[in-house]
């Protein structure tokens, strides 16, 4: 099948079909979008599919435009002068990779008859890619002076700052890490996402790392990352079995317990030290009539010294 084959279609698809083509000639892209939606339901050959998604690529909506082109990926590359156009999707999604897999093989292929719009398919790509990473550099650079000032920020912009600091790269983080990790002007919970960053980077320096008023040394390779704590697992283990017969108390008491781990991370195993202890205080305070609470009294030293960070916690979290 080529771009000239005329394309069979029942009456109502075909004359949509048609109406889609006259309104894409006129410019008129909204309806051109409305009449081969109509089609769309009825018929996903490749001539609909392609159509679709030229008309979703003249409304700058790229990524459903390549989202519609994959539904006929297999049949597109198999024909070069279909390939093209997926290409181009490709490469406006910032799938620079695939793009140029797919231009070097019909670069190479000695039978293409498509050979100069190759060319210039292989152009675009340099030039788009070219631009993102400029683009690219320039925001991180933006977020790398942001981070350094991140204390005259409001939280939400400095929530925002931390999200976009995981694509800057490790020495960068690592100039600005040792000033934020100490900065008494940083909210903790931030402290803690730098270091996930950190952490998921792989980061082999040593900081040191401020800890509910304490200084601590820290090797962010050394540690995990929240969710992925096995003592916050094993914690969520013991709460998820002792409440297996009263399930309507799980909710409340895990979200507690989520609160008060993320102010003792990435120390959490160094304070709980005693698990079952530490999760039937919790219990108790949502089960006063101890249907499955036991008796928070502590009777070892380990127990204690808990029970003293809990009321700390109780303290903190204003309980």
């Amino acid at each position: 099948m080529t771009m000239g084959d005329r394309i069979e279609f029942p009456h109502n698809e075909r004359m949509y079909f048609e109406e889609a083509q006259r309104a894409l000639a006129e410019n008129q892209l909204e309806k051109a979008l409305e009449a081969i939606e109509k089609v769309y339901d009825k018929d996903r050959g490749p001539g609909v599919i392609h159509l679709y998604s030229t008309i979703l690529a003249l409304m700058e909506d790229d990524e459903t435009a390549l989202d519609i082109a994959s539904e006929q990926k297999d049949f597109f590359l198999a024909h070069e002068e279909y390939a093209i156009s997926y290409v181009l999707l490709l490469i406006k999604n910032q799938m620079y990779l695939e793009a140029e897999t797919i231009i070097n093989e019909n670069l190479e292929d000695e039978h293409s008859t498509f050979i100069q719009h190759w060319q210039q398919t292989n152009a675009e790509l340099i030039r788009h890619r070219d631009e993102s990473i400029r683009l690219q550099e320039q925001k991180n650079q933006k977020t790398k002076e942001a981070l350094m000032n991140l204390e005259t920020y409001q939280p939400i912009k400095q929530q925002q700052i931390l999200e976009d600091a995981r694509d800057l790269a490790l020495v960068d983080l690592q100039e600005v890490a040792p000033k934020l990790f100490m900065s008494p002007f940083i909210n903790g919970m931030l402290q803690r996402s730098l270091l996930e960053i950190l952490i998921t980077k792989q980061d082999d320096k040593d900081y040191l790392f401020t800890w509910l008023n304490q200084q601590r040394k820290i090797k962010p390779i050394a540690l995990t990352e929240f969710e992925q704590d096995p003592d916050l697992n094993n914690i969520l283990l013991e709460l998820g079995q002792r409440t297996e017969k009263q399930p309507d108390l799980k909710e409340p008491i895990y979200t507690e317990l989520i609160n008060d781990l993320l102010i003792l991370y990435p120390f959490i195993g160094e304070v709980v030290t005693d698990i079952p202890y530490f999760v039937n205080y919790y219990i108790s305070t949502y089960d006063p009539n101890q249907l499955i609470a036991k008796d928070t009294q502590p009777e070892t030293e380990e127990q204690r010294a808990l029970y003293k960070w809990i009321d700390y916690l109780n303290q903190l979290s204003g309980r």
